[in-house]
């Protein structure tokens, strides 16, 4: 791919479809190189609203993104201590600046991602005008299933929780919490106890009832309860039949609606919902429609798992979550599908199986990185950069819904060794305070010019663009897909896979990807005569272009009306515009 042509035949009219960028405020706007093992925030720095500048954000708009997730802005449990707000104890703690998914204030900000804590609402504000302004809508978190231990509301103290439950049972639907009963503490992993919560302890997030979780446990959170007894399933159902505009809700189902409506009056365009798939799916519908009778348009995604046993799912689907209102969700099956055919584990012809779910095809995220996942450029995950971009096209360009793509990945972060809390474990670590150091060499301490970026990092960042602007094509949005495999039998044992998008009103692209560990120079695909005529491209030859780098296609027509077009691979990726022949 050249980045000169990529200019020239990459841009187009951009369209609705979501291109999700996931920045972890905490990571990228991190400017500081000088690393400390489990550092300080003062020791190892950590990113700020301000430093999300203009520069930044244009040229985030300009990669073909049209939606930025800003991950971690929440006021969250953390050992650093602010103006006016305490640090949590380092029991009930994971890594110095804590997990961002242990809100301590729905309606407050970190204040570790304000230059001045007293002032972070005021520098969220403009960030978020700042991200309008470039054309970008602006994705937070929403953390329903549970909370810190240390959750108390500075801003909003009428919506906290826990304060009017009766501990002295496990369930009633209307306390905020669940609680272990005859235990005075909850004993931690690292043997200190953590005095009871109003009572009894509070089950963890994880669904835990024990007094006594793991180290692997969320222990450092409190579940919510949403209404039913999670150890029976059966009570679900007595859920069912809320119509969506009634008052009489379980009481936690009304504080989360303010949560949401506090942030849609902020300028929020949506929400990314973590482990949405553990809360009730009529607590979904209610709340869905609840906020959309004031804002129409806001986005609701969802972080969810289908099989998950903590689910509680009607169906075990994630279209529960569609049919409940949602946008769209992790399409989680087809990145494990995809690691697995970069590893060698399957063959191609399993990713067959993403033209055969409509659900899937309209409202699954498609990702191959994202915070919770090794990163695809440490050698413990997926393959090289070409496999891991031929993975990547894949994954965007077979589907209609929302693609994303996390801080980090365009330039090859690979996220080596221990840094505090987390292991060396291929994860950037959301728990500690750390910095990317790949990353870095891009946003070159705020000018976002890439002055320190290798060749190699240039060349990578610009086959995402190409691939990120090609999937906002009207063909890679709306059109149809028809998967090219079991045409071209050769392509199983080369490690390729190939299908059509296309849409009659706007044009049609083939998609050659090679998996393999060393690409052949050359692949020729066989259309026949019933596909031609089933998308509409019965004329041949036809006029084969590749919109990677502006060559001719070669053609061959056969008997019976086949055509083999010969594509050259100079990437692991080739996306070919065919159009009738000009006379």
């Amino acid at each position: 791919m050249k980045l000169a042509k990529e200019q020239n035949l990459l841009h187009f009219t951009i369209m609705s479809r979501l291109s999700i960028y996931q920045l972890f405020v905490r990571h990228f706007a991190n400017f500081k190189e000088e690393q400390v093992f489990d550092g300080s925030l003062e020791e190892n720095g950590c990113g700020k609203f301000v430093d999300i500048n203009d520069e930044a954000l244009a040229r985030i708009a300009d990669m073909g993104i049209n939606t930025v997730w800003l991950t971690g802005m929440l006021e969250h449990a953390t050992s650093t201590t602010f103006p006016g707000i305490d640090s949590d104890p380092t029991s009930i703690l994971k890594g110095k600046a804590g997990s961002p998914y242990a809100i301590r204030d729905y309606f407050d900000v970190a204040p570790s991602l304000a230059t001045t804590p007293e002032t972070r609402h005021q520098e969220f504000a403009e960030l978020i005008e700042r991200t309008h302004k470039h054309g970008l809508k602006a994705l937070i978190d929403f953390v329903p299933n549970h909370v810190a231990r240390s959750y108390s509301s500075d801003l909003y103290p009428e919506f906290d929780f826990g304060a009017n439950d009766q501990s002295d049972r496990f369930f009633q639907r209307d306390n905020d919490f669940y609680y272990i009963k005859d235990a005075e503490d909850l004993t931690l992993p690292n043997g200190e106890t953590f005095p009871a919560e109003h009572g009894a302890p509070r089950v963890s997030g994880n669904n835990i009832t024990s007094a006594s979780p793991c180290v692997n446990d969320w222990y450092e959170t409190a579940k919510l309860n949403y209404g039913y007894d999670f150890r029976d399933r059966a009570s679900l159902n007595q859920l069912d039949g809320i119509p969506n505009t009634s008052t009489d809700v379980p009481a936690v189902w009304k504080k989360m609606q303010e949560v949401l409506l506090y942030w849609a009056n902020k300028g929020i365009d949506g929400v990314r919902c973590d482990m949405a798939h553990m809360v009730p799916t009529q607590f979904w519908a209610w709340v869905i429609y609840q906020v959309r009778q004031h804002f129409p348009d806001f986005t609701f995604i969802a972080e969810a798992y289908q099989d998950d046993p903590m689910g509680c799912l009607p169906n075990w689907s994630l279209t529960d979550l569609t049919q409940a209102g949602f946008d769209a969700y992790y399409d989680q099956d087809l990145y494990h599908q995809l690691k697995a055919v970069v590893e060698n584990t399957q063959n191609v012809e399993s990713l067959n199986v993403v033209f055969f779910d409509a659900d899937r095809q309209q409202h699954g995220i498609r990702y191959i990185e994202n915070h919770d996942e090794k990163r695809v450029a440490n050698s413990m995950n997926f393959g090289n950069h070409d496999q891991n971009l031929a993975a990547f096209a894949s994954a965007i360009l077979t589907g209609n819904g929302p693609v994303m793509l996390y801080n980090g990945q365009e330039v090859g972060e690979p996220a080596v060794g221990a840094t505090g809390f987390s292991s060396d474990d291929g994860r950037s670590s959301i728990f500690d305070y750390t910095n990317l150091p790949e990353l870095q060499k891009w946003t070159s301490g705020g000018a976002y010019d890439g002055a320190k970026l290798s060749a190699e990092q240039r060349q990578l960042r610009s086959k995402y663009i190409a691939l990120i602007r090609a999937s906002r094509r009207p063909e890679f949005q709306t059109g149809e897909t028809y998967g090219l495999n079991y045409l071209n039998p050769h392509l199983t044992e080369q490690r390729v896979f190939a299908f059509l998008r296309y849409t009659p009103t706007a044009g049609y692209f083939l998609v050659v990807a090679c998996f393999a560990e060393n690409k052949p120079n050359r692949i020729s695909i066989m259309l026949s005569a019933d596909v031609l005529n089933h998308i509409g491209l019965a004329i041949t030859p036809l006029c084969a272009t590749s919109i990677m780098n502006g060559d001719q296609i070669s053609q061959h027509p056969t008997e019976h009306g086949k055509t083999w077009l010969d594509i050259p691979m100079t990437e692991s990726v080739n996306i070919v515009s065919l159009l009738h022949p000009v006379h």
